[in-house]
């Protein structure tokens, strides 16, 4: 076969199925690579509800996935606990320490930390109030959860943001499940069958991926993350990699105008010095006392 007509065969193989040339794809892959690199570290809603608040933006402390903790969320009118309303902010000083006693019991004995979100217009109030019953319920650590800046441009428009409407439903709050793992549910849409429609290996994978596997300590998502550019590489980058990164993005919420996420751990400890605020002190304004505990490494007390 002359080198011609064998030129021309690769071409017109490449036109039908929508793979890259080696050098191209290997550019593409890195590319994306990268991308997922950042993804990955900046993290996922810490839990489904924290979708409707505005927490601060604070942009000296680097966006950080928060463990999957039990938490606390908080606005000027309610404080809720897993999604579920715990009391209003007018009854905040009926929050019975037994709850969360419960919970950290229910967490086992080495369990010491729990996150909260709170509102911009919390007030003061309510944060000591938690922070005390916290400490009192034997947790040792309060992580403080905040907007921060994301490195991570947001990918290019692609034929599947038609098709994405199911992985940005709002699911039922009061579900105890970190939203991680709703995530991974929302995963098995059917959308999935079309971000490698035209690669059976691709599809394969995402199958594979997202498969119950019964064993709890799989991370489905550190599966998908680590696996997905070397799929696309396999599939001759004949997908669309917008499409890719598009349905990445949804499944991690990154459309929600809180994330990405950032956060700092203060130690709770009866031997430090109480930290006074005014009662209806804004957590927006509250919130720079803390931080500087937080970076300082300085042990707080809430309450008496």
């Amino acid at each position: 076969m002359s080198m011609t007509r064998y030129l021309a065969c690769v071409l017109v193989v490449a036109a039908c199925t929508g793979k890259k040339p080696a050098g191209k794809c290997d550019n593409e892959v890195a590319r994306l690579e990268a991308w997922i690199a950042i993804l990955a570290a900046e993290g996922h809603t810490i839990y489904p509800s924290s979708r409707f608040l505005t927490p601060i933006l604070v942009t000296e402390v680097a966006p950080a996935t928060p463990p999957q903790l039990p938490v606390v969320q908080m606005t000027d009118r309610e404080v809720r606990f897993q999604g579920r309303l715990l009391t209003t902010h007018d009854r905040i000083d009926e929050l019975h320490v037994a709850e969360l006693e419960e919970l950290r019991a229910a967490m086992g004995k080495d369990a010491t930390e729990i996150a909260v979100m709170a509102d911009g217009s919390a007030p003061w109030r309510s944060i000591a109030v938690v922070g005390h019953a916290a400490a009192a319920a034997g947790f040792t650590r309060l992580r403080f959860v905040f907007r921060g800046v994301s490195k991570l441009p947001p990918p290019a428009p692609s034929w599947i943001d038609a098709e994405l409407g199911p992985l940005h439903e709002v699911h039922d709050d009061n579900a105890p499940v970190p939203d991680l793992e709703a995530a991974m549910r929302r995963a098995k849409d059917p959308t999935r069958q079309r971000v490698f429609g035209r690669c059976p290996s691709g599809r394969a994978f995402l199958e594979r991926s997202l498969a119950d596997s019964g064993d709890e300590t799989t991370d489905k998502s550190a599966v998908l993350l680590a696996g997905i550019a070397e799929a696309h590489r396999k599939c001759g980058c004949s997908e669309d990699v917008a499409a890719v990164q598009r349905w990445l993005w949804a499944l991690w919420n990154r459309e929600q105008s809180n994330m990405p996420h950032a956060s700092v751990v203060v130690t709770l400890s009866a031997e430090a010095p109480r930290v006074e605020l005014p009662a209806a002190m804004p957590w927006s304004d509250a919130h720079k006392t803390i931080l500087a505990h937080a970076r300082d490494n300085i042990a707080v007390r809430f309450g008496d």
